[in-house]
């Protein structure tokens, strides 16, 4: 038992350095373009354990097969990582029994925290259990897919919200009172989308252009007093150009 709670202490303090590395910003690298649409994901495994690195070896095997994933090569490659930290939890059962915790984040400028688990694997078990885990990432990365910049569903969530946009501010005038109306409505339903994205969220654009053009739409008194003094302006400087002729 004392040896198990020591190999739990271990995969926790593992797992909070993985968490800190995370939070503070630390990138695996630059993430160069991809020619196909599926998401890759890199593996780094920390460990030594016989289990442990037959573990890892199934769960790429079940990543190079996947359909909706692709193993990376390199960090650098990679729109994921899984972290995984193998170990033996019973010494006495050495290359029988791993313990393996993971954790799945998506490479940003701030790498975002996906989620996390702990497994403990037999060695005859440990296909079954890669290829569990490796079906639970998959599940994981298409929920958070507009996430992922060059994913199938933030390309598709993208082109939809700039062809709503192009349609409404064609609707809208140009020019307002000085104020480049279209223009304006651009920079701001440009922001949401980026903010949208940032947050992991999916707004629906219908409603973000209803509250933005509310904000853009011109007051009709307004601009009617706009105009009566722009009117009077031009009498004024029309008399003051008459006087000074005389």
């Amino acid at each position: 038992m004392l040896t198990t709670y020591r190999a739990w202490n271990r995969l926790a303090l593992a797992g909070a350095i993985i968490a800190v590395l995370l939070l503070t910003g630390v990138s695996i690298g630059a993430v160069p373009p991809r020619q196909d649409d599926k998401i890759s994901v890199f593996v780094s495994h920390t460990g030594e354990d016989a289990v442990g690195l037959l573990f890892v070896q199934h769960v790429k095997a079940a990543l190079t097969q996947s359909s909706s994933v692709v193993l990376a090569a390199t960090g650098d490659q990679a729109d994921t990582v899984l972290f995984v930290t193998t170990m033996e939890p019973d010494a006495t059962r050495s290359g029988r029994l791993t313990t393996a915790g993971w954790t799945l984040v998506i490479l940003r400028d701030v790498n975002v925290y996906v989620a996390s688990g702990l497994r403990f694997c037999e060695r005859e078990q440990s296909q079954k259990a890669a290829t569990g885990l490796v079906a639970y990432v998959e599940s994981l990365i298409a929920s958070r897919a507009t996430e992922l910049p060059r994913s199938a569903a933030r390309l598709r969530y993208e082109a939809d919200w700039n062809e709503e946009v192009d349609r409404a501010a064609e609707t809208l005038p140009i020019d307002t009172c000085g104020v480049k109306v279209q223009t304006a409505f651009r920079e701001q339903m440009g922001t949401y989308l980026r903010l949208s994205v940032a947050a992991g969220l999916k707004l629906d654009v219908r409603e973000v252009i209803k509250s933005v053009s509310a904000n853009l739409a011109a007051d009709d008194d307004f601009a009617r007093k706009i105009r009566d003094q722009a009117a009077r302006l031009g009498a004024c400087q029309a008399e003051l150009a008459a006087i000074k002729k005389k």
